[in-house]
């Protein structure tokens, strides 16, 4: 797969991402972490509706994965 499987995987990262925070699909959260940008991850969290919540699996599953960023 190589390169193709690279540039296929980056195409589709950010809405995967946008989809998986609003299911809280953890799994392909996890799997998405090789690929995805933290900041935008951030951002994307916040404007959820997850995000505004003050004890989601989201927020605990980012918090435990990225301790050094300030709470969402």
């Amino acid at each position: 797969m190589g390169k193709n499987w690279l540039r296929a995987l980056s195409a589709i990262t950010e809405p995967t991402m946008r989809g998986a925070i609003e299911s809280e699909n953890i799994g392909i959260l996890e799997y998405l972490l090789t690929f995805a940008d933290e900041h935008l991850m951030i951002e994307t969290i916040r404007k959820s509706k997850h995000g505004s919540s003050g004890d989601s699996k989201l927020q605990r599953w980012f918090y435990d994965k990225f301790p050094e960023y300030p709470i969402v």
